[in-house]
């Protein structure tokens, strides 16, 4: 058994780091396990890539000790084997790797440490197991205690997929990532996605335009961009919506540049959304949620499989919310979401999943209350500055999917694709300039339309290796993503009525008609295509093409 003496220090120099690359590249290679029953017992049948040395043994209460020097574990499924309850007399056998390159195989008796005998294989190592008929009296306290049991999410989550763009433990990533997981989502009752990012430091809600969208900075940057399953998915256009919260499985904050990554980013970091998926097992949940200004919102969640073998699954996720702004007057908010997802499991290496979204939502345009001084005014929070029937509208659609194949269980091909289309508008009287000394605002007609177009198309090639008992992650992948946002805007600015925003009279004159605004046609076309590979070795292609055009 190695002592503490034995076990090698880290490096702290490049020599050091060099040498020890050097001396692991000479151990030699645990690539498989096999376990096989005997007459007499069971044998361990190790797999290796050169002859391994003669292990040491002990024996610790009730259990077998078996150390192999110059050894390192390199298994298909993971890096430890474990197998319990492998024969009548032998509870369980963990086979895992140790600091300075030593593997362990501990097998534990259910009444007395088991007898091994060990000899060499081509190439590889065998150790044959009894049970044993003495049991340790040098220490009768010190027993191995096995407790197995499924360890509940909650609020902490292990792995993040933002990062890497592969499924990564949180302690690999060297970079600041947080992550809300659903249990977070549940308990707060979150319904808008600035509700959940509260919990994230370094993030904070930026201009809304007129409480209509999400917008956020992070680490004093403006994020343009917010991702869904990891796709350029929603941009922060002036009538796109609120990103709806009922089919969000988890939502993942990356601090720090990405644009190696995902193309074309403020380097504050990015927000990734991770929808929900299909379940095996049947998934039924109906929920009623009531608030504060009258908000109603029944939800539904459905979940399971679509035929017997349970290849193909659905899930369903819908919800209808209706309620009252905080401002006087009656200003109705009320907003429509569906989204159902079918995954097919083609084979036990290819999944495909198709995800649709429908969006229709109408709520109160609102620019909230003025700077005064170096204040803001003083006047009841819940007064309109605008018009009482200011409204937006936005009406989106988007379907998706996402194919994987796995070649082995070290390299997978990913394709997804999303197209998501909205219809915005809004119609509004806006503030423009304010005399102090009088309380006197004066206002603008404000009649604009939009049609945002967006496409992301994503390839990845992901796969692991090792050299000598180094791991390495390699990510190879092909982006296209495609913007087009058409604008056709009117205004009529100081045309409208003033206001005193300490005694306000409404309706003092009826919205005019279009063809007596001015008329601002926009028209934005952006696509980007991008080849990378993932951090900390990392290089990316980019070409972007940004056609504009305006009249007046």
């Amino acid at each position: 058994m190695p002592q503490l003496s034995d076990v090698e220090q880290p490096a702290l120099t490049v020599e050091e780091w060099a040498s020890w690359l050097a001396h692991s590249s000479t151990a030699v290679q645990i690539t498989g396990v096999q376990l096989n029953s005997t007459d007499s017992g069971i044998e361990i049948i190790l797999d290796s890539t050169g002859e391994l040395e003669q292990p040491s043994t002990s024996a610790v209460g009730n259990a077998l000790i078996v150390d192999i020097p110059n050894a390192v574990l390199n298994l298909p499924d993971g890096e430890e084997f474990q197998a319990t309850n492998p024969s009548e007399d032998i509870a369980l056998v963990s086979i895992t790797p140790l600091p300075g390159n030593w593997v362990r195989i501990a097998i534990t008796g259910l009444n007395s440490p088991p007898v091994a005998e060990v000899r060499q294989a081509e190439p590889g190592l065998i150790v044959s197991l009894s049970p044993g008929t003495e049991v340790s009296e040098e220490d009768n306290d010190a027993i191995q205690v096995v407790v197995t049991g499924e360890q509940e999410s909650g609020y902490a989550a292990d792995n993040a997929t933002t990062a890497t763009r592969t499924d990564t433990p949180l302690r690999d990533i060297p970079q600041s990532i947080q992550v809300i997981p659903k249990q977070v989502l549940v308990d707060q009752q979150v319904i808008q996605l600035r509700d959940a990012v509260r919990n994230i430091s370094g993030v904070v809600e930026a201009n809304t335009f007129g409480n209509t969208r999400d917008t956020f900075i992070i680490r004093g940057f403006e994020q343009g961009v917010i991702l869904q399953d990891g796709l350029r998915g929603f941009r922060n256009n002036t009538q796109s919506s609120f990103i709806e919260s009922a089919n969000v499985e988890r939502i993942e904050v990356l601090k720090g540049p990405a644009s190696v990554l995902y193309g074309t980013l403020e380097p504050g970091g990015v927000i990734n959304v991770i929808t929900e998926q299909p379940l095996e097992f049947p998934f039924y949940s109906i929920e009623l949620q009531g608030g504060n200004f009258g908000l109603i919102r029944p939800s539904i969640d459905l979940s399971g499989s679509l035929n017997p073998d349970g290849t193909l699954l659905y899930r369903l996720n819908a919800v209808y919310e209706n309620g009252n702004s905080f401002r006087d007057f009656d200003q109705n908010i009320e907003r429509i979401f569906v989204s159902p997802v079918v995954a097919w499991r083609i084979s036990d290496r290819t999944d495909f999943a198709l995800n649709f979204e429908y969006l229709n939502d109408t709520r109160p345009f609102d620019r909230g209350i003025l700077a005064f001084g170096t204040g803001i005014a003083d006047i009841p929070y819940d007064r309109v500055l605008g018009e009482p029937d200011d409204r937006i509208t936005a009406e989106g659609f988007s379907a998706s999917y996402r194919l994987e194949h796995r070649f082995s269980d070290n390299w997978s091909l990913r394709n997804a694709f999303r197209f998501s289309s909205t219809n915005g508008g809004y119609r509004a009287v806006e503030p423009d300039n304010l005399d102090e000394n009088t309380g006197i605002l004066a206002r603008t007609w404000t009649d604009s339309e939009s049609h945002i177009e967006s496409y992301s198309l994503q390839t990845t090639l992901a796969g692991e290796f090792r050299t000598g008992s180094v791991g390495h992650t390699l990510l190879f992948g092909v982006d296209l993503n495609r913007d087009t946002n058409v604008y056709n805007n009117y205004f009529d600015f100081g045309g409208a009525p003033s206001i005193n925003i300490f005694d306000p009279v409404y309706g003092l004159a009826s919205f005019p008609d279009r063809e007596d605004l001015q008329d601002r046609f926009f028209l934005n076309t952006r696509t980007d295509c991008n080849s990378n590979s993932v951090p900390p070795c990392s290089s990316r292609i980019d070409c972007t093409c940004s056609p504009k055009t305006a009249l007046s």
